[in-house]
Formats: structure tokens, C-alpha cells, sequence
């Protein structure tokens, strides 16, 4: 399964071990060869707001700015050219896409309207995965959110996989594994 994270800051390659074994958790071994598959991409994107506090308070060169715009382009390349689906995204980064995001209570059954944003989300860290996983609190942001980009169903192959993924995520019962 292909999961884009999309942050204001850098992953380290152990951050990125660590979300693995985490999300080994939930994603299911699809090829029965004995591991987990997850296919990472990671952007590195500020809103204008972040990138002054990642400066200091000093307001980004015209540079830094084209170079954060091209970041937000290649972002929604990615979601419009069917790459990926499945998000964590920074709640800028989501007010910023170009793209739609399916309504969470179109994909799930339940009540989760008090861990939405904008009812195209969840809240991560609002999740019972996420509160079952606390060392992922230091490497996503809080405002961290899930959806999944909305397109044409022939478009999306694993619609069906990306679905069971954010059931799995609202659903996680440490208990269970």
C-alpha cells in the first residue's frame, strides 16, 4: 500500500522505521511473503505561516518560497496522477490541495464526526492507533491528518485497500493483534 506524508518538517530514517513498524501493525502482508509492504513518498512542505517560524520570524526568500510552491505542485502531481491515495497530511497542506478528499462517513460506518476536520479527515492523533502507538507523537505534528483523495473509481485500484487501512487506523484494538 502507498502512503504520502506530507509534513512541515524532515523525516529521519529512523522516524521512518519507526512508522513502519507502527503501521505494520494495520496494513496486512498482501503478497503472503512474510512482511509488511508500505510504500513511503515524503514531501517536505511549509505554509507561508510555517515557513516565517521555521525562519525564525524572518519571511522566506522569494527562493524559499518558489522551492515550498514547487514542493505543493509535485504534491498534488502526485494525488492527481493516481500515485497516491492514502494521506497524512498537515492540516496546511490540506487547505492548500488543489484536490477533493472523499467524506469520511462515505467510506466508514460509525460516528467519527468529533475526530474529522472538515468531515474529509481524521484527526491521527484523535485515533485509537495512534493513542495505542504514543511514539509516533514525536514524529507526526498533532494537526496531523488522514484522508483519502477523492477521484474516479477506475482511477483508484486500491480504493478498496486504503479503506480497510482507515478502518483499521479508527478501529485499532491493541488487544486484537
Amino acid at each position: 500500500i502507498s502512503i504520502a506524508y506530507n509534513r512541515p518538517r524532515e523525516l529521519s530514517s529512523s522516524q521512518l522505521e519507526t512508522l513502519n513498524k507502527a503501521f505494520s501493525d494495520v496494513v496486512p502482508d498482501y503478497d503472503k511473503d512474510g512482511k509488511t509492504d508500505i510504500k513511503w513518498t515524503n514531501n517536505l512542505y511549509r505554509s507561508f505561516d510555517q515557513q516565517v517560524e521555521y525562519n525564525g520570524g524572518v519571511v522566506p526568500s522569494v527562493q524559499q518560497q518558489t522551492a515550498n510552491n514547487e514542493a505543493l505542485e509535485q504534491i498534488n502531481y502526485l494525488v492527481i496522477s493516481g500515485q497516491f491515495n492514502f494521506m497524512l497530511l498537515d492540516k496546511a497542506v490540506f487547505e492548500e490541495m488543489s484536490t477533493g478528499f472523499y467524506k469520511i462517513s462515505d467510506l466508514v460506518e460509525g460516528d467519527y464526526s468529533s475526530i474529522t476536520y472538515e468531515g474529509r479527515a481524521v484527526y491521527f492523533h484523535a485515533t485509537a492507533f495512534a493513542k495505542s502507538h504514543p511514539e509516533l507523537a514525536s514524529i507526526l505534528p498533532k494537526d496531523t491528518l488522514i484522508c483519502i483523495c477523492e477521484r474516479d473509481m477506475k482511477m483508484n485500484k486500491n480504493l478498496d485497500k486504503e479503506i480497510a487501512l482507515l478502518k483499521a487506523i479508527l478501529e485499532y484494538n491493541p488487544n486484537e493483534e
